[in-house]
């Protein structure tokens, strides 16, 4: 991307070290650095997806289920 280390840990506000750690994969990075890293590289919007309610389909029948009579329609029962 035409940007180094340093300038990277630069404008994430994080130092080089950890950097690395996030490049590495290492379990211990918070993920509010994994965001400022694809933010700084003008990457956060591929992820936008992720915590969108409503491309998770597994989750709304995980919530309908959990609602009276498990979510279905009176016509269902």
């Amino acid at each position: 991307r035409g940007i180094t280390q340093a300038e990277l840990a630069e404008k994430v506000g994080i130092s080089r070290s950890t950097l690395v750690c996030v490049e590495r994969g290492k379990p211990g990075a918070a993920i509010a650095i994994y965001f400022g890293v694809l933010s700084a590289l003008g990457l956060l919007d591929s992820v936008r997806g992720v915590a969108d309610p409503d491309s998770d389909m597994a989750g709304a029948r995980l919530g309908l289920a959990r609602l009276p009579g498990g979510g279905r329609a009176p016509s269902d029962r």
